[in-house]
Parts: C-alpha cells; sequence; structure tokens
C-alpha cells in the first residue's frame, strides 16, 4: 500500500449527514482540486483532536479505489494524504 502525503488545501462541494442515536454529524461527500474531483462512499470515519486554537475534525474517507485523510479546522479543508 503505497501512501502520498499532500497536505494541500481542497473545496469540499457536496455533504452527506448521518443520523446515530440522535447525533447528527456530517461527512465530506466529494472534493475538488486542480480541476478534478473525487467522490466518496457513504460510509467514512471522523475523528475529533482537541488543540490549543480548538477542536479539529479528521476525516477518513474511501471513494472505493483509494483512502483520503482529510482535515477541516474552522471551515478549511486541507487534503492530508491519500492511500491506495
Amino acid at each position: 500500500m503505497s501512501k502520498n502525503t499532500m497536505n494541500r488545501q481542497v473545496d469540499v462541494t457536496a455533504l452527506y449527514f448521518t443520523n446515530n442515536n440522535g447525533q447528527l454529524k456530517s461527512f465530506p461527500k466529494r472534493i475538488e482540486y486542480d480541476g478534478g474531483y473525487h467522490q466518496f462512499v457513504e460510509s467514512g470515519l471522523q475523528l475529533l483532536v482537541q488543540t490549543a486554537s480548538g477542536v479539529v475534525k479528521i476525516f477518513e474517507m474511501t471513494d472505493g479505489h483509494n483512502n483520503y485523510r482529510l482535515r477541516n479546522d474552522q471551515n478549511n479543508w486541507t487534503l492530508l494524504a491519500i492511500s491506495e
């Protein structure tokens, strides 16, 4: 399995929502960068990380072929890594 570290700003152009035991969570559904896009399947993992400046959300997502790690910090989205 190869992993590419990206650390690149991306646009999240679609979200989906889950309701688990009364907890509504949002997940990225589609990202765009460099003139292209990646659409994720509706399953993912969301981690909350406490930092000195507040809470940061880390998402582990897949498009069915590759895995993507994204960071959401105050509505700024960063693609951290892609792995096969």
